[in-house]
């Protein structure tokens, strides 16, 4: 049994997969934190076109707004200089 602990391959072994187990660490943790980072653009892009549909929408809005005063402003300045 000792002699096995004794053998240069032990050593060696341990050492491949310490090294194998340290790039599969590298490896997931790259792939994990290109996932967080690709997520969060794509999360950002639709952030902004989303705002760019409530600007679009408060835009219409508003100028619908400023129509309907100028039409009242009208309508009372007939009615007032009949």
């Amino acid at each position: 049994m000792y002699n096995y602990w004794l053998s240069p391959k032990v050593p060696t072994e341990l050492w491949a997969r310490s090294v194998s187990n340290f790039a599969g660490n590298i490896s997931a943790s790259t792939r994990i934190g290109n996932d967080i980072l690709f997520g969060n653009i794509d999360a950002m892009g639709r952030a902004f076109e989303r705002a760019k549909q409530h600007t679009e929408e408060l835009s219409r809005i508003n100028v619908n707004n400023a129509k309907t005063i100028a039409n009242t402003a009208k309508e009372t300045a007939a009615e007032v200089y009949k």
